[in-house]
């Protein structure tokens, strides 16, 4: 399987995500989610700011949830 079929795949999980409303988007409602411990897995874009992705991975490492950067956005 290709990486393009990949991502597409991932995005397809994701919009199912958010329409059953387990999706959250945004700095604010992902920093709520980690923090209430309503998170379990935080998807980074790999075009999202350095200092966002940094800041992301360091608090889900401090609140151990597995992060993941994806190549798509």
């Amino acid at each position: 399987m290709s990486e393009q079929e990949n991502s597409r795949k991932v995005l397809s999980l994701l919009g199912l995500c958010q329409r059953a409303g387990k999706l959250k988007s945004g700095e604010l409602a992902c920093e709520t989610a980690l923090a209430s411990g309503q998170a379990v897995l935080m998807v980074l874009s790999r075009d999202a700011a350095p200092w966002t992705v940094k800041k992301f991975t360091q608090k889900c490492h401090y609140y151990q949830i597995p992060a993941a950067v994806l190549p798509c956005t």
